[in-house]
């Protein structure tokens, strides 16, 4: 069967001539799946409801707006839903699980480590299956292809 390469906006409704898998990680970095706080585990390690554990809350990170503060120990950085993860933090703990401190100086967040969450949050990772040969390209199955840099698919 003879193939041709298109422009991805005249693909839609044509088959796949061959299996697609990402070329990269999607987005290229750690992101925070969720609005909450950036900590290391290790802070928290040996909180509990009994127990606390307060961290100073000593800067936010935003989608878009990357906090360029490290999470050293003791530290808490404000998190949102897409922000990039800031260096030494390795989980987020949902804001609903804190007391939801906000003030850079002095404030704390209520940390308990059955709440934590790991820190990777993907669309795709890199060699991720994504579209099967043979299969009918409709708009939602290449809605990511140009994300990946690609245009132009067979």
């Amino acid at each position: 069967m003879e193939t041709e390469r298109l422009p991805l906006e005249q693909c839609a409704g044509r088959f796949l001539a061959k299996d697609i898998f990402a070329p990269m990680d999607n987005p290229p970095f750690d992101r925070s799946a969720l609005d909450g706080y950036a900590v290391r585990s290790e802070d928290i390690r040996n909180a509990s409801p009994e127990t606390p554990v307060y961290l100073q809350v000593c800067d936010a990170a935003y989608a878009g707006r990357p906090s360029s503060h490290r999470v050293e120990k003791g530290c808490a950085l404000r998190i949102m839903t897409g922000a990039v993860m800031p260096e030494g933090a390795d989980c987020v703990v949902r804001q609903e699980d804190t007391d939801q401190g906000t003030e850079r100086q002095p404030s704390s967040a209520l940390l308990l480590p059955d709440k934590i969450l790991p820190v990777r949050a993907k669309t795709s990772a890199k060699t991720a299956f994504f579209c099967r040969q043979g299969a009918k390209l409709l708009l939602w199955s290449w809605a990511f292809w140009p994300a990946w840099g690609s245009a132009r698919f067979l």
